[in-house]
């Protein structure tokens, strides 16, 4: 069933989504011709609106995150979502697992558009080179691989930037789910009078015991990186995968103190009056 949500979910949000990226890209396209050609900008002048297009993006991506979740199950609609035949946790997984699709599917079109403003202000021989040493990095990768240790050095490699891609997407599943609880926290009385101010008041008020958990985690974790020498009795990429997982594990433990308590309020707590 999750997966069926999760796909509507998706859909819906793509009805929003799929046209700004369109936008976006076209635009980075119309300002790379500007920048490569001079009659073009003549008569397109759009190096300012892009900049202002990437900031929309990330502000767009996040208030849609938020927006959907309180449209889909604590305003009107929440009448049909909560009547659906599927538990409230996994409703509250295909929101947010939606909202995290959407971010990374944000990241690519950012990518695009800068890769694309890369070319237009290239020329065509700087474009050239610069594929010729992409490939010729990718074939002194595969012969350092080829060495003794080459191969295991670059799977440590890959390990670690695994775990910082796990680390920012669970960091991002942190915010939204933050926000979630905030809005669940709308339900229950001193909140309810007003529950979009209530939101923001729930949001800042449980940010003082997640930066209190989160400076002690942080303490913690270098007293316990002092206490067993762990800086010089690991090697420097063993020192840096410890610490990425460690941080990864500390961010999904307060996910989960997220997470629970949203499912719960919604769970006993929901009033859509």
């Amino acid at each position: 069933m999750l997966g069926k949500l999760l796909k509507y979910d998706c859909k819906e949000l793509s009805k929003t989504f799929l046209p700004f990226y369109a936008v976006i890209l076209a635009m980075s396209l119309l300002d790379a011709l500007s920048l490569r050609f001079q009659w073009f900008y003549a008569l397109f002048g759009v190096s300012t609106i892009i900049f202002g297009l990437f900031m929309a993006l990330g502000v767009v991506t996040v208030v849609l995150a938020i927006s959907q979740f309180y449209h889909s199950i604590l305003s009107d609609q929440g009448y049909l979502s909560n009547t659906l035949p599927v538990k409230t946790g996994t409703l509250v997984l295909s929101k947010l697992f939606s909202s995290l699709i959407w971010m990374f599917f944000s990241f690519i079109t950012a990518v695009l558009s800068l890769t694309i403003l890369l070319l237009g202000s290239l020329s065509f021989g700087e474009i050239q080179e610069f594929f010729s040493a992409c490939w010729q990095l990718i074939q002194a990768v595969f012969d350092y691989m080829s060495t003794s240790n080459g191969l295991v050095n670059v799977l440590i490699m890959v390990l670690c930037a695994l775990l910082l891609f796990l680390l920012l997407f669970a960091g991002l599943a942190n915010e939204v789910l933050h926000f979630y609880l905030s809005m669940a926290c709308s339900q229950l009385r001193p909140f309810c009078r007003n529950r979009i101010a209530g939101s923001f008041i729930a949001y800042f008020l449980i940010s003082i015991p997640v930066a209190i958990l989160t400076g002690v985690g942080a303490g913690g974790t270098a007293a316990l990186v002092k206490i067993l020498n762990l800086s010089q009795t690991l090697s420097g990429p063993g020192f840096v995968i410890f610490i990425l997982s460690f941080s990864l594990l500390g961010i999904m433990i307060l996910n989960l103190l997220f997470y629970f308590p949203t499912c719960y309020l919604l769970k006993n707590k929901l009033n859509l009056e």
